[in-house]
């Protein structure tokens, strides 16, 4: 079996000429909680786009569950559909992700979508919302949540599918300190068949969140990747976080 969900190999791709990654060659294990930290404007979301095939690379080659990640594969249905099945993507802004007119139905797109008995689907979207503390709001508009009741309905949403690759995009970003734990001790938890063998792959510039679910991180500046490793490596690593603006570049003096 391949140990790595994704391989990509001198990966490349800008924005209307404006390189957002360059050459980033780079294996991501299987089965492992991987953080890509950087500083904003470091490739993080790019990277993430490419690995949910929303973006194709410039220049360079992905490979995703053993298949090539391209345009080209995912013009074919079938491909599509089995790799939607076996990845799933929780973006950074919830607001992108819902558009369903209550907190149910959004739980229940996904599967409706891959043709789920009606049965089947109304049994796990009540699983979820009470996994979720959601059941009290199934039949709220989602765009009249909070910012956290929103993170937990993109998760749920996702979740319900029980994806082997769950790709998350600053996941606690413009939370509060209480939806922010909330969402971490979610993730720490897992929810499905697969949690235990899940691979879970986020961005963040939170070292905080990184130390509680991350055991790899890869940490990238300007669109490279500069540095890799185990967490508590990597997180060691003062002189490397000052450099790619993770901590501050000095110690700010105590008053009094």
């Amino acid at each position: 079996m391949n140990d790595c969900v994704f391989r990509l190999s001198e990966v490349s791709f800008s924005y209307k000429g404006v390189a957002a990654l360059s050459g980033v060659t780079l294996d991501l294990p299987r089965g492992r909680r991987i953080a890509l930290l950087g500083a904003n404007g470091s490739g993080k979301s790019t990277l993430l786009r490419l690995l949910d095939g929303l973006h194709f690379p410039e220049a360079g080659r992905i490979e995703a569950l053993g298949a090539p990640l391209s345009a080209a594969a995912l013009a074919d249905e079938a491909t599509a559909i089995a790799f939607r099945r076996r990845v799933g993507f929780v973006f950074q802004n919830p607001d992108v992700q819902l558009f369903c007119p209550s907190v149910f139905d959004e739980l229940a797109f996904g599967p409706l979508q891959l043709h789920w008995p009606r049965e089947r689907i109304r049994g796990a979207v009540t699983r979820m919302l009470d996994a979720f503390g959601l059941t009290a709001l199934a039949n709220r508009p989602p765009h009249r949540l909070s910012g956290g009741e929103k993170k937990r309905v993109a998760l749920a949403s996702v979740l319900i599918l029980d994806p082997e690759v769950l790709l998350l995009d600053e996941p606690t970003a413009a939370l509060d300190p209480q939806a922010t734990d909330d969402i971490v001790t979610r993730l720490e938890t897992g929810f499905g068949a697969q949690a235990a063998d899940r691979t879970l792959i986020f961005s963040t510039h939170d070292l905080d969140v990184v130390a509680r679910i991350a055991d790899h991180v890869v940490v990238l500046e300007a669109g490279r990747v500069v540095a890799e490793g185990p967490t508590a490596s990597v997180l060691a690593d003062t002189a490397l976080l000052r450099r790619t603006r993770l901590l501050p570049a000095q110690a700010i003096p105590a008053v009094g």
